[in-house]
């Protein structure tokens, strides 16, 4: 597992973090969007989950710890990442 602190831009993340807070947006078109941050030990990272599906609003809970896919970007001098889809982590 990767710390939030050593992501680079370009890389593919799917691991598990807790959801430190939502927001959900609506773009200029329309369309409904989640703002999520999310934290592991190193500190959070800002996410966006620009399709949201069914099941969606029960995962991206405050306090939730997701299995997050996605993409690490660069946007205004610093990471984020565009979650592609989310899942409750299993206890193991």
């Amino acid at each position: 597992m990767k710390l939030i602190k050593e992501f680079v831009e370009n890389e593919k993340i799917k691991q598990c973090f807790l959801i430190n807070s939502v927001t959900k947006g609506v773009t200029t078109k329309g369309s409904s969007y989640y703002n999520v941050t999310l934290q592991d030990a190193s500190g959070t990272i800002e996410g966006k989950k620009w399709e949201i599906i069914e099941g969606d609003e029960n995962t991206f809970k405050i306090g939730n710890i997701v299995e997050v896919e996605g993409d690490v970007l660069q946007y205004k001098g610093g990471n984020q990442l565009k979650i592609v889809s989310g899942k409750i982590c299993d206890d193991k």
